[in-house]
């Protein structure tokens, strides 16, 4: 039986077309938003909505690693990338405000089983702040170590 609200496991497989290998639709179950797990996966996706909406810098064309030669199945030295074998992914937007001011977000994404363990390079020491934990992490001598949990990610910003 599937998850309420979540993925329908049913989809359909990966397609053989290339326009559309790396994206394939995943229908939601829209009947099972009403029980608990839908209304807390709801909750997320509406917290994603609004952190787009708040956030300008999100949709402006800035993003790094901008291309990724997809042979490297591993993050980079400052700790950004794919890593296809612990199933991260880590990457960095910025752009401008509503206000014109600079926004940085770095994001974490583990869609792994198991927590992991992920260590960042960060151009500036403290005030980051996680978006979806409202969690300062204690960035220090530009780096950060830290565990994400399994399923899970962060988008750490800051604004200038």
């Amino acid at each position: 039986m599937p998850e309420p609200f979540q993925e329908d496991p049913a989809a359909p497989p990966d397609s053989q077309d290339p326009a559309r290998k790396r994206v394939v639709p995943r229908p939601l179950l829209w009947s099972r938003l009403d029980d608990a797990p839908g209304q807390a996966l709801f909750g997320l996706y509406r917290r994603l909505i609004e952190i787009r909406r708040e956030h300008s810098g999100l949709t402006s064309p800035n993003f790094y690693p901008r291309f990724w030669d997809e042979s490297q199945t591993w993050l980079d030295g400052d700790g950004f990338g794919i890593d296809e074998a612990r199933q991260v992914v880590v990457y960095h937007r910025w752009g401008d405000a509503a206000d014109g001011r600079l926004e940085k977000f770095y994001i974490v994404l583990n869609f792994s089983q198991s927590p992991q363990t992920i260590e960042v390079n960060f151009p500036e020491g403290d005030g980051w702040i996680d978006l979806l934990s409202s969690w300062s992490p204690p960035v220090r001598d530009h780096r950060l170590q830290f565990e994400v949990g399994s399923n899970w990610g962060h988008i750490f910003y800051k604004k200038y």
